[in-house]
């Protein structure tokens, strides 16, 4: 979770998420570049982005070197390098030194550190979905649905972003970062985990110009594959699969 330009923060209290660091460009149509922490896709647009949504089932992780750690979110904000905010929600799958797993539902409003919501099972679906308030720009509403009835969070939270923390929306599997000494972890073996219903204030994901992020071992087209993003379909769906743990 958190970010600052891919290389991003979790949420228990050592880790945290980056955003990535790309410059501002002009509009992506289904451009293909690579993260040393992000997997998924980022939509963009000339226009501010109000809204974000998706939904997707926890997946079940496990490490042969523990510990491990991925995050699953949606959020609005930090993939320009000169984005002043980025506002996420999302799930945390961690395997810990032991060999236990750990579920967690968290929010961030970044640079502010994340915030632990409520513990959740591998196998629950979660939607989240985060919008701006209308005629309220500073204003922003973080709901968090497990299994399309159990409000886990209905959050209001005053985000003050400039425009290039508005000109992206991502749907992301992250490799947190250890807060203390900002370590990149092993990524956990998260499997799959799917995508549905990606959503935004200007339609669909697959109907936006976006990019399609890939998690490599050094950030770089010819590092290790961490990560993969499969191809959108018609539903507006994707998988991240995982590829390696660090």
């Amino acid at each position: 979770m958190r970010r600052r330009a891919p290389v991003m923060q979790v949420v228990t209290t050592l880790l945290l998420s980056l955003m990535l660091t790309l410059p501002m460009a002009s509009a992506l149509t289904v451009t293909t570049t690579t993260s040393l922490n992000w997997s998924g896709y980022v939509a963009t647009a000339p226009t501010p982005f109000t809204s974000v949504s998706a939904t997707w089932t926890v997946p079940s992780v496990s490490s042969t070197s523990p510990p491990a750690y991925s995050s699953v979110w949606v959020g609005i904000g930090g993939y320009y390098v000169n984005s002043n905010k980025l506002i996420q929600a999302g799930t945390a799958q961690n395997v810990l030194s032991g060999g236990s797993t750990v579920y967690y539902v968290w929010y961030e409003v970044y640079p502010k550190a994340p915030v632990y919501v409520a513990s959740v099972s591998a196998g629950d679906s979660i939607t989240v979905d985060i919008h701006q308030e209308s005629l309220k720009p500073s204003t922003w509403h973080i709901v968090i649905t497990k299994d399309s009835t159990a409000t886990l969070l209905n959050k209001v939270v005053k985000v003050k972003a400039n425009f290039a923390a508005e000109a992206t929306a991502e749907f992301v599997v992250e490799r947190p970062l250890i807060r203390i000494g900002n370590q990149l972890t092993p990524l956990a073996n998260f499997g799959s985990v799917t995508f549905s219903g990606c959503s935004t204030n200007q339609g669909g994901l697959g109907s936006l110009d976006n990019a399609k992020v890939i998690m490599t071992s050094d950030g770089t087209s010819s590092g290790t594959p961490l990560a993969t993003p499969s191809s959108l379909d018609t539903t507006n769906s994707f998988t991240v699969t995982w590829n390696a743990a660090s």
